[in-house]
């Protein structure tokens, strides 16, 4: 925040507004990055939809890979606790489940995750 210039990071709105914006920015999941609003800075002189285009396409070239992005180091430990075999299989199961509302199944891998991790 101090040097942002250092690392050719600038803002778009006043540095003391700058906090206040990026902490009540509303990401949706749902929806792919080119249609999030504008975050309120630009990364090497690129606005937000060049750099959120370029991220985009090297996760896509990692996935072609075999390599799993946007996971958390909390989601790749319940992930090491479920049934699944595969990170990516994990991922598709559980964002079904979410997605589509299936609390029986997500109430499942809930209690086999706490079992294995010895809680309840």
């Amino acid at each position: 925040f101090k040097n942002h210039e250092k690392f050719n990071f600038r803002f778009l709105v006043d540095k003391e507004d700058y906090p206040f914006r990026v902490m009540t920015y509303q990401i949706k999941n749902l929806f792919p990055p080119r249609y999030w609003d504008p975050l309120p800075y630009t990364v090497n002189g690129k606005p937000f939809k060049v750099f959120a285009s370029q991220t985009g396409s090297m996760q896509k070239e990692l996935n072609r890979m075999g390599v799993e992005t946007s996971i958390s180091d909390e989601t790749y430990i319940l992930f090491t606790l479920s049934r699944y075999s595969t990170i990516k299989d994990f991922l598709n199961a559980n964002r079904c489940f979410f997605y589509s509302g299936d609390s029986l199944r997500l109430s499942e891998e809930i209690e086999y995750i706490n079992g294995k991790a010895g809680i309840g």
